[in-house]
C-alpha cells in the first residue's frame, strides 16, 4: 500500500481491485460483450492481465531456451504457445489447450476487440486500437518461435514478440495511441471503476473518494486522508500530487489537457 501524503503514485497494477480509502470495488472480468462504461473499464482491465500474462510467458519462453541451450529445451515452444493462448483465447483455431493459459480463456485480444467496437471517437479509442494492433503484431512472432526447435531463430522471434507487447500495454504517463491500454486506464473513463463518484474535471472536487472527468478523459482522482493513508486506485502514471489537512488529489498525464478541456473558467 502507498500512502498517498508521503509518496507520488507509482507501481500500483491497474488490473488488481480498485480500493478507494478502505471502500472495496471488486471488478471482475466479465464475459459478456461490453455495452456500458462499466463493463469497458472491466474489459480493459481484464486485457491488461492477459497482456502481461502474455509477456510472463514469452519471458519464460525466453528463460527456457536459455537453459535448454545445452540440450532439452523444448519447453520454450510451449511456453510461447501459451503466449498466445492469452492473447486469443480458447475460442481461437490458434489456441492450443495442452499449453495452457496465464490468463482467462476470453483473451487479450478478445476484450480489446468489445472494448474498440464501442464508440470510435472516444479518446481511449485510438490508445485501445493500438494496443490491439500491437497485439495482434505479436502472434506471428510467436507463432515462427514455436516453429523452431528452440533455437536462435527462436530467440529473435520471441524479442520481437516481447516488443510488440511492451507496446500494447503501453505506459501510463502517455496520452494518445502509444499509451496503450495503461494510457487509456490512467487517462481516459477506462480508468474509472464501476459505482465510483463522478466529478467535473473543471472544478474544485468536493467529493472523497472522487474521479475528475471532463470529455471523457480522467484529470484526477481525488481521495481522501483517513487515519493518515489513501490507497489509489490503479498505476495513474502521475508525478503530479496536491494535498490539504484532509485529501489528496492525484492528476494524471490527462491534467495537461485542462486549459483546452475547461477554458478560462477552470479551477481547482
Amino acid at each position: 500500500m502507498h500512502h498517498a501524503e508521503h509518496v507520488a503514485p507509482r507501481g500500483l497494477l491497474p488490473w488488481v481491485a480498485a480500493h478507494v480509502a478502505g471502500v472495496l470495488l471488486v471488478c471482475s472480468a466479465a464475459a459478456a460483450p461490453a455495452t456500458t462504461a462499466a463493463d469497458n473499464h472491466v474489459e480493459a482491465l481484464a486485457a491488461l492481465a492477459n497482456l502481461h500474462a502474455a509477456i510472463d510467458d514469452v519471458q519464460g519462453a525466453h528463460a527456457d531456451l536459455l537453459s535448454g541451450a545445452a540440450g532439452g529445451g523444448g519447453d520454450c515452444a510451449h511456453a510461447a504457445h501459451r503466449a498466445i493462448n492469452d492473447l486469443v483465447g480458447s475460442a481461437d483455431a490458434d489456441y492450443r489447450e495442452s499449453d495452457g493459459l496465464g490468463g482467462d480463456a476470453v483473451g487479450a485480444l478478445v476484450h480489446l476487440e468489445r472494448i474498440s467496437g464501442e464508440d470510435a471517437a472516444a479518446p481511449w479509442a485510438e490508445p485501445i486500437a493500438h494496443a490491439r494492433d500491437h497485439a495482434r503484431a505479436a502472434i506471428p512472432h510467436l507463432l515462427h518461435a514455436t516453429a523452431e526447435a528452440c533455437d536462435e531463430t527462436s530467440r529473435r522471434e520471441l524479442t520481437a514478440a516481447a516488443a510488440e507487447l511492451a507496446a500494447a500495454v503501453g505506459r501510463a504517463s502517455e496520452l494518445g495511441p502509444l499509451g496503450g491500454i495503461s494510457g487509456a486506464l490512467a487517462t481516459t473513463v477506462l480508468g474509472v471503476p464501476a459505482g465510483a463518484k463522478v466529478l467535473p474535471a473543471c472544478e474544485t472536487p468536493r467529493d472523497f473518494p472522487s474521479y475528475g472527468v471532463a470529455a471523457g478523459y480522467l484529470v484526477f482522482v481525488a481521495l481522501p486522508l483517513q487515519q493518515g493513508k489513501a490507497r489509489l486506485p490503479a498505476d495513474l502514471g502521475s508525478t503530479l500530487l496536491l494535498t490539504s489537512g484532509d485529501h489528496v488529489i492525484v492528476y494524471t498525464a490527462a491534467e495537461a489537457l485542462r486549459p483546452a478541456l475547461c477554458g478560462p473558467v477552470g479551477n481547482g
